[in-house]
């Protein structure tokens, strides 16, 4: 009889964990294109999902507790570093930085506290699967801004124009609009004129990958998935959100071209998250599909 692992990481817990993650990057300014009452709706559907019943499956080994000073040290430079990038701008704090200030302040009020035990788990689980939701598409909305101060552009844009417009303007070409580029900017002709569709680093859809990647990489560190199988559901769920991210803008594209730029920007502030779970719900379905146990071979009659 084949020996079953059962997985400690339910469908349930995966799809709790990510739109939490979306919910609170849209709540704090890091996606701004998205409504707030989208990201509120995330937050909540995925707390719900991972508050319903008790469970210990977002746990981790005993080994990723008790890393106070890293934690604390983490917290403290998530603070200094936004404060200081602040004066030396002379500009006053977004609410992005406002959100990364409090996440900062609370790693350091709970590294002291990280074996407390809350609910059915402990203050240590909580910040170890805090980092992929936020520290990791923090980190992305930091470096960029870094890199991008006093150049008038994001550093991120030829990569942009590279795998998300060019790409999206092929497939709003193959869907019968035709499409003309300026830079990470699509010109579509309309019958009430030309519609611009400027597509910057939010748009590309990078948040929602690094939240998605390092989600599976905490994944494959408390389940023990063999690198190969973890390289293979990162490659994977990446090149699902792309795909998807492209879609999502022919669907834009046509929506302003057969209503008009404010049917364009409603759709744009609720499309994005809805995708995103229903492409996860499918994508975890997947993953965390358990193998079924196969049957014995049949034992010979004694002679």
């Amino acid at each position: 009889m084949r020996k079953v692992r059962v997985s400690t990481f339910p469908l349930r817990t995966a799809l709790g964990l990510v739109l939490c993650g979306y919910g609170v990057l849209v709540l704090i300014g890091v996606m701004p294109h998205d409504a707030l009452w989208a990201g509120a709706a995330s937050l909540v559907c995925g707390a719900a999902l991972l508050f319903a019943g008790r469970s210990k499956a977002s746990s981790l080994p005993a080994r990723a507790t008790g890393k106070s000073r890293i934690v604390a040290s983490l917290g403290a430079m998530l603070v200094a570093s936004v404060l200081l990038y602040n004066l030396m701008q002379a500009s006053s704090l977004s609410a992005p930085e406002v959100g990364m200030l409090a996440y900062g302040a609370a790693l350091v009020a709970a590294a002291p506290w990280l074996h407390r035990k809350v609910g059915s788990t402990d203050v240590g689980t909580v910040v170890a699967w805090s980092f992929p939701i936020l520290l990791a598409p923090l980190a992305i909305f930091a470096l960029n801004a870094l890199l991008s101060s006093g150049t008038g552009a994001t550093a991120a844009s030829p990569l942009v124009q590279v795998f998300v417009v060019h790409p999206a303007a092929f497939l709003v070409r193959l869907s019968g609009l035709p499409v003309e580029l300026s830079g990470s900017t699509m010109f579509v002709p309309t019958p009430r004129g030309t519609l611009s569709l400027g597509v910057g680093l939010v748009c590309a859809g990078l948040y929602p990958i690094v939240l998605f990647a390092g989600l599976v990489t905490m994944h494959a560190w408390t389940e023990r998935t063999s690198p190969k199988r973890a390289a293979l559901l990162v490659a994977a769920g990446v090149a699902g959100l792309w795909a998807m991210n492209l879609l999502r803008l022919v669907m834009l594209a046509r929506v302003g071209v057969a209503w008009g730029p404010a049917a364009l920007q409603s759709t744009h502030a609720n499309l994005g998250w809805i995708l995103f779970a229903l492409y996860m719900a499918l994508f975890w379905a997947i993953a965390l599909r358990r193998p079924k146990e196969t049957a014995p071979p049949p034992s010979r009659p004694p002679a």
